[in-house]
């Protein structure tokens, strides 16, 4: 595979800033922890960035289908960079915690909805950067980056909030953002969203067009009527856009099968990982070192597993592969919850990122693969919907399943088998091997 411009573009934008998002997470943990010292705080700032992009992330793609990605994707750094200069004044000039706790919120609110808009933009920007034939090794290495990103963050990130102070880390993520922006002013591929303009509109939208009024014939309110409808147009344009990508979605058998596989696992998986915090640390004993050890584990796993795409995406027995570690890794999860060794749950936790990664990047590049190009922004940020914001609800579970069971070890062996029988209907459910099978086969052609 060639890496062009647009894809290292891509790779060092997403990295970079991938890497100062982790130093600022860390730095606002320790502000509440060691300043504010107020769990319940940080319980609303975690809901209050979370629940916009909830809300928001099915609008996001229509917007970037009707919009140039281009412009969303620099224009969203720009802004991001500005927020992120504006939270370091704040905190370097206001000694108030609680006012920088309430002005903090607006911003991190505002910058989480242009963060969801850029994500959308960015992500179906992606599969206009490379080749058809090339979307499970991009995907694989695109996996590669990110995870050595996160080991390098874990690795890194407690020296060096302890070494820059709070204000310094949003002054140099300003900075970042504005340095991707910059180089994102050179991607070139072409965008169906500018095609698209050239199409016939909707009927309910072209209606509303004929009907505003040139300037100067209804007197002084016709530039304030005029503006109103132009923006009501607009959004009309967005919603049908958006009615228009469900639809297409429910005629695509494949899609619909994908989505809820996804969906349902990402809700198993949010009430499994806190689960097994409680489980590791509480019941078993063991430290929060070992516990980050884990995760470290995984994400060395989840390396090595990119290489089985990278290289081996092309061979005629990859399609047999993939059904064959989709049953071999997933079986890891419940099996977590009887496993009592720190050593063999640290074992657990490496093989099933080095043995379900590859899963991960093939159901993606397949998905990726079947949407035609006019539908990236409305079909990828459901599917990132499904496949991330769904795990919402599963942390939301943990009360009730705890109210039920109260042992955090029943929790996490019912939440590792619903996720693996949510695996294994990937193979199981009607007609979805052949759907697969033909989807991976085409791509590969």
């Amino acid at each position: 595979m060639k890496i062009s411009r647009n894809f290292f573009i891509y790779l060092q934008g997403r990295s970079t800033t991938a890497l100062i998002n982790a130093f600022i997470s860390m730095a606002i943990l320790y502000w509440f922890v060691n300043v504010l010292d107020n769990p319940v705080l940080m319980g609303i700032y975690s809901f209050t960035i979370t629940a916009p992009t909830l809300f928001f992330a099915l609008l996001a793609g229509p917007i970037a289908d009707t919009v140039s990605k281009k412009k969303i994707i620099v224009n969203c750094d720009v802004i991001n960079g500005f927020f992120g200069i504006a939270i370091g004044l704040l905190f370097y000039f206001i000694k108030n915690t609680y006012l920088v706790f309430i002005i903090l919120i607006i911003i991190a609110n505002a910058k989480s909805i242009i963060g969801q808009l850029f994500d959308s933009a960015l992500m179906s920007a992606f599969p206009l950067m490379v080749r058809k034939e090339d979307l499970i090794q991009a995907n694989s290495l695109k996996s590669t980056v990110s995870s050595i990103t996160s080991i390098v963050s874990s690795s890194v990130k407690g020296f060096i909030v302890a070494m820059l102070n709070l204000p310094y880390l949003f002054f140099i993520q300003g900075g970042v953002l504005f340095f991707s922006a910059f180089t994102e002013t050179f991607f070139k591929f072409k965008d169906p969203a500018l095609e698209n303009k050239k199409e016939k509109e909707p009927p309910a939208i072209r209606e509303e067009k004929e009907n505003i009024p040139e300037n100067g014939k209804d007197g002084n309110c016709c530039a304030e009527k005029t503006g109103r409808q132009a923006k009501n147009k607009k959004m009309k344009q967005w919603l049908y856009a958006m009615k228009q990508g469900f639809f297409y979605i429910k005629k695509d058998k494949t899609l619909l099968t994908l989505f809820f596989i996804i969906g349902t696992q990402t809700i198993f998986w949010g009430l499994f990982m806190p689960t097994f915090a409680f489980y590791f640390m509480k019941d078993l004993g063991f430290s929060a070192g070992l516990y980050g050890i884990f995760f470290a584990l995984l994400q060395g796993g989840c390396i090595l597993g990119n290489s089985i795409a990278l290289l081996l995406s092309k061979k005629k027995y990859y399609v047999n592969l993939f059904i064959a570690l989709i049953f071999l890794s997933n079986i890891l999860i419940p099996v977590i919850g009887f496993l009592k060794n720190a050593w063999l749950i640290l074992g657990a936790g490496f093989f099933f990122g080095f043995l379900g990664q590859n899963n991960s990047v093939v159901i993606e590049s397949i998905v990726q693969h079947k949407v035609d190009e006019k539908y990236y922004g409305r079909v990828l940020s459901v599917f990132d919907f499904f496949r991330y914001d769904l795990e919402f609800i599963g942390r939301s579970l943990i009360t009730v399943f705890f109210l039920i069971f109260r042992n955090y070890q029943s929790i996490l062996i019912i939440a590792g088998v619903l996720y693996y029988a949510a695996s294994i209907a990937v193979v199981l459910v009607a007609g979805t091997k052949k759907y697969i099978t033909r989807a991976i086969l085409e791509i590969n052609r």
